[in-house]
């Protein structure tokens, strides 16, 4: 299971077109390799131990398939192939394995071109230290098998376990150096679909292959603890049980009563015993519901009373706790009062350390009492397409014994229905999320690079990291503040030059990530045009540019399905637009009636103007449009998406090449 990533999967090429410089898309043999006649890069960086007294030298760096090692001040320097992507993998016989992935357009370049990697924080080995990875939600059925809207089949049957494989590759160089990793299984294992299952709308389940990926990635353990798990009833979880037994994957969280449900997943690691706990947070309101019982089925009830008994039971015996939990509302900021009560009162009792999922997007990390609880992960491999989802986090956890020593947020881009690094735009969403939410709860992190990580040690002083990503100056401009990986509070930059902050919904419309990894992005609907990558830009390194299909006729352009959630009342669609002719643009909202299929509703649910523009031909210019969120009768928020339509001004004229940056649905606060 220990296999190098490198030299394994195909990358894009870029190819410049045109005065617009249009690129296509171009396999190469090499993974992030551009072409074969590209120039080299040198990039430098400096390294340093988390621990006191531990030296960072001698430190092998890769970059791309390209070695060196750190000089005594755990400085590096190293010259590569030019790409897109750079991914630096650190080892050395005293620290943990670490991998972190940029885009270019990430790394700051000086006159001479030379990229800086920021500054990197690695872990030393000590006796008895461990390093636990996890993921959030996983399945493998439903789109994988039979996508929406034409899109490609990811999982066919004739290649299924390779398939299933290749949606797990990214992941692989993080969680195959760990001494433990997780995911929550949250799927009943069926080579084909069983005939009877639980009276609900949504069910899943996958084919026993996925075990093989999740071997592959190194996985050692999976929570069944979900509301998944019983979909198929006892049949479904006997024939879960039967597929991982076939495996060296252990699991807790469900069984064919109560106390198999309850009881933990035991390992040893080392020279300290550890208790692998699983549970789901509310019973369902279906006959028969979710959750096991003396003399039925289901997926671990994770009470009050039952995750205290277990955490207590587990130090008696000397064990640490791992608990991991299913609760808590879907598309929420932070875990519901309940959750909240009992999880905190499951560490009272002796819990080490806890896991959280459900949501299907990222909450807030909090150090209580010492011991990390974080709320909720996001998905990890699942097919929603709901945006929001598509920014989550894989997260590494260092244990000293049953003390809580480090843990690293890796932030996720849930990118054609499979976990890819996060990068650029959404890299700086994840972390802007989760940093902002684990400051509310007094735990604020700090970054290591890319990731966001959080020590024992730390001063829990407030580092200021809010989520506000822009503000509206007098005159009505609208500016995108520094990110993340830049310094200073983006709501008192807001405070000090604008007069209204918010926050980015969408955070891809920087296209910087648009063809990252060579993989689809299911994000765009686009009517009468292609679109493709270009690097005339007005921000970082890409832009949209959409490509008229050769006819006369009005381009739309749209997210392909609609946003989820909308706490607020003021929202604003904003983009800037380089169009080759003088183009009219129109812009109009569209919502998701109450009760309305999603389908139908992206079908005949009607447009709602919200402005007009004039564009010049051949330069940048700004554009915006206020609406307001769509609501039902009893004033609840409806899902909607903004939809831009483009028309060239001349007569007879083909749009041809429209470009697009910065684009962003803002949520003012």
């Amino acid at each position: 299971m220990r296999q190098s990533w490198f030299g394994s999967i195909a990358w894009i090429s870029l190819v410049k077109l045109s005065i617009f410089g249009l690129i296509t898309i171009v396999a190469s043999h090499s993974a992030y390799a551009l072409s074969s006649a590209q120039s080299n890069v040198d990039i430098i960086g400096k390294v340093a131990i988390a621990d006191a007294g531990a030296s960072p030298d001698k430190i092998r760096i890769t970059i791309n398939g390209v070695h060196t090692r750190t000089g005594e001040e755990g400085t590096f320097h190293i010259t590569v192939a030019e790409a897109p992507i750079y991914q630096i993998a650190f080892q050395g016989e005293a620290i943990f394995s670490s991998v972190q992935t940029f885009a270019a357009v990430e790394l700051q370049q000086d006159t001479s071109g030379t990229l800086t990697v920021p500054a990197i924080e690695l872990v030393a080995k000590t006796e008895g230290r461990v390093e636990m990875i996890f993921g959030g939600d996983f399945m493998v059925g439903r789109r994988y098998l039979d996508p929406q809207w034409n899109e490609p089949v990811l999982v066919r049957e004739e290649t299924r376990a390779d398939d299933m494989r290749a949606l797990t590759q990214h992941m692989k160089p993080y969680f195959e150096t760990a001494d433990f990793a997780s995911v929550n299984l949250e799927s009943i294992l069926a080579t084909a679909e069983p005939p009877e299952h639980a009276p609900k709308s949504v069910v899943f389940y996958t084919h026993p292959d996925a075990l093989l990926a999740l071997e592959d990635m190194g996985v050692d353990y999976v929570s069944l603890g979900n509301n998944h798990s019983y979909d198929y009833l006892d049949d479904g979880l006997k024939q879960t049980f039967e597929a991982l037994e076939q495996s060296p994957i252990g699991h807790s969280g469900a069984g064919l009563n109560a106390t198999q449900a309850e009881a933990p997943w035991r390992i040893s690691m080392n020279n300290h015993d550890y208790a692998m706990l699983g549970y789901v947070g509310w019973k369902g309101r279906v006959t028969p519901n979710q959750v096991a019982e003396a003399d039925k089925g289901g997926a671990a009830l994770g009470t009050q009373e039952v995750m205290q008994m277990a955490a207590a039971d587990a130090d008696r015996k000397g064990e640490i706790s791992v608990i991991q939990y299913h609760g808590s509302r879907e598309y929420s900021e932070g875990p519901t009062e309940l959750t909240e009560t009992r999880i905190k009162a499951a560490v009272d009792a002796g819990a080490d350390l806890v896991i959280g999922h459900h949501p299907h997007v990222t909450h807030g990390l909090e150090l209580y009492n010492g011991k990390l609880i974080a709320w909720s992960l996001g998905n990890f491999l699942f097919d929603q397409f709901f945006y929001e989802t598509h920014g989550a986090m894989a997260l590494r956890v260092w244990m000293d014994g049953d003390q809580f020593y480090r843990a690293e947020v890796i932030p996720l881009h849930i990118k054609d229905y499979r976990p890819v690094p996060a990068v650029a735009d959404v890299r700086n969403y994840v972390l802007q999320r989760v940093m902002s939410l684990s400051s509310e709860r007094n735990t604020p992190l700090r970054l290591s690079g890319g990731h966001a990580v959080l020590s024992a040690a730390d001063d829990m002083a407030d580092l200021g990291i809010s989520a506000v990503t822009h503000t509206q100056l007098e005159g009505g401009k609208i500016k995108r503040l520094p990110t993340v990986l830049s310094s200073g509070s983006g709501e008192d930059i807001a405070k000090d030059t604008g007069i209204r902050f918010g926050k980015d919904l969408f955070f891809r419309g920087g296209f910087e990530s648009h063809n990252a990894f060579g993989l689809n992005d299911r994000s765009w609907q686009i009517d009468n045009a292609q679109a493709a990558l270009s690097d005339v830009s007005k921000g970082g390194d890409y832009a949209l540019n959409l490509v008229s299909a050769g006819q006369e006729g009005t381009i739309t352009f749209a997210p392909k399905t609609f946003l989820r959630v909308f706490n607020k009342d003021s929202y604003t669609l904003t983009t800037w637009i380089k169009p080759k002719f003088a183009l009219e643009v129109e812009a109009f909202t569209q919502s998701r009636p109450r009760g309305m299929d999603r389908y139908q509703a992206l079908e005949t649910s009607p447009l709602s103007p919200i402005g007009k523009a004039s564009l010049k031909a051949g330069e940048w210019q700004q554009i915006h449009f206020d609406f307001s969120a769509a609501r039902d009768v009893r004033g609840r928020a409806l899902p909607m998406r903004p939809v831009l339509k483009f028309q060239v001004a001349e007569t007879g004229a083909n749009p041809d090449m429209i470009l697009l940056d910065e684009l962003a649905i803002v949520e003012w606060q």
